[in-house]
């Protein structure tokens, strides 16, 4: 008798659960703000302005959030005397969001980053550096309807490189305009 209790409370969460849920699925893009820094300070580095662009899903409850995102980046820098450097990546943020007064959020949570490509003036370098890494990342968004607007700071990791004293720092500032296809 007491496990048909057990399990009939189970059903009555999982079904307030369902019921109060809501799945989102929308496209998203904006401009990077990228900052590479070399730890032994042997090179000037003049960091450009890069761009992202990908879908995101969120799974949506009355307070709280869980959104994932698929972006494809792509960031640059000059490094004086040594070339231009050009990295694409495939990032993966999975967030969590607290919604405060129905439209803003907060945003935190791991990024999983998977290096498609990275040329040194039009050389391929993608076997001297990391392939994949995990960032931690950090948010503000407002959400408008259908409009989702929101800024990121992803935590900087180290990166080593062949050929290069000392280690790179990469941290990145993203800002994304977003729209919700399904609410």
């Amino acid at each position: 008798m007491k496990k048909i209790y057990l399990f009939a409370i189970g059903i009555l969460l999982v079904s307030s659960f369902n019921a109060q849920a809501q799945l989102k699925l929308g496209i998203k893009a904006g401009p990077s703000f990228p900052s590479l820094d070399e730890t032994a300070g042997t090179f000037d580095i003049t960091n450009n302005t890069g761009w992202h662009a990908g879908g995101m899903l969120e799974i949506k409850l009355p307070l709280i959030g869980i959104q994932g995102d698929i972006i494809y980046s792509q960031t640059s820098a000059d490094v004086v005397g040594v070339g231009a450097i050009k990295s694409s990546t495939v990032d993966i943020p999975v967030v969590a969001k607290l919604y405060l007064l129905k439209i803003i959020t907060i945003q935190a949570g791991p990024q999983f980053a998977f290096l498609t490509s990275s040329t040194l003036d039009d050389q391929d370098i993608k076997e001297n550096m990391s392939i994949s890494n995990v960032r931690f990342v950090a948010g503000l968004g407002v959400n408008l309807g259908p409009l989702d607007v929101h800024g990121r700071f992803i935590f900087p990791t180290k990166t080593e490189m062949a050929d290069m004293p000392g280690e790179i720092k990469n941290s990145n500032i993203q800002l994304s305009v977003g729209w919700w296809l399904k609410k």
